[in-house]
């Protein structure tokens, strides 16, 4: 937005990690004997110290905040007591982002909580499924119960009508027994009397 001499922040994208900086201290009284240090802050651990160099190359910066200094020594020996600042902004990929991060966070969350929902959902209805299965074969199986009892009870009485026929079979044929023996008896006293006439 401004020129570079003027600029006090300088901001980059991820694309853009190769920069040459060219700097130059406004003192003309002994060019050749100029000494430049330079040091990006959050990138270099020290100073570099290049002699009468006047730029300063970088490759492969990551992204993030920087701040670049630059400080120079004159004839005299003496290093600046000022050194000029520039700030530095490397803007990271979209895909590197906080918020890109967040909204894929957001997602997996959101795609988890569907699953367990869509799956919380399946299971209910298989249940229901089965509930109403376990109702029906509940009520065929009650339904065969009482028709068996209903069979038990038409068994058991056919049994005791039964009971009541032998027994009361037994009973005509002791009668019968005793009545037979009775005739009989009275046929062979007749019998007697009438032999011995």
């Amino acid at each position: 937005s401004q020129d570079i001499s003027y600029a006090s922040h300088l901001s980059l994208s991820y694309k853009q990690t190769f920069f040459s900086i060219e700097y130059a201290a406004l003192d003309f009284s002994s060019p050749d004997k100029k000494k430049y240090a330079y040091m990006l802050e959050g990138f270099d651990k020290d100073w570099n110290f290049i002699a009468n160099r006047n730029n300063a190359s970088y490759t492969n910066v990551p992204d993030g905040n920087y701040v670049f200094k630059v400080k120079y020594q004159d004839s005299a020996g003496m290093w600046s007591p000022e050194y000029s600042v520039l700030q530095i902004t490397i803007k990271p990929p979209f895909w590197l982002t906080w918020w890109f991060k967040s909204l894929v966070i957001l997602t997996i969350i959101g795609c988890v909580f569907t699953y367990i929902a869509i799956r919380v959902r399946s299971i209910k209805r298989q249940k229901k499924k089965l509930e109403i299965q376990v109702h029906k074969k509940t009520a065929e199986v009650v339904a065969q119960k009482e028709e068996l009892e209903a069979q038990q009870l038409e068994i058991n009485q056919k049994n005791e009508s039964l009971q009541g026929l032998v027994s009361e079979k037994e009973w005509l044929l002791k009668e019968i027994h005793h009545r037979v023996k009775n005739n009989f008896h009275i046929v062979a006293s007749l019998l007697e009397i009438q032999s011995s006439y």
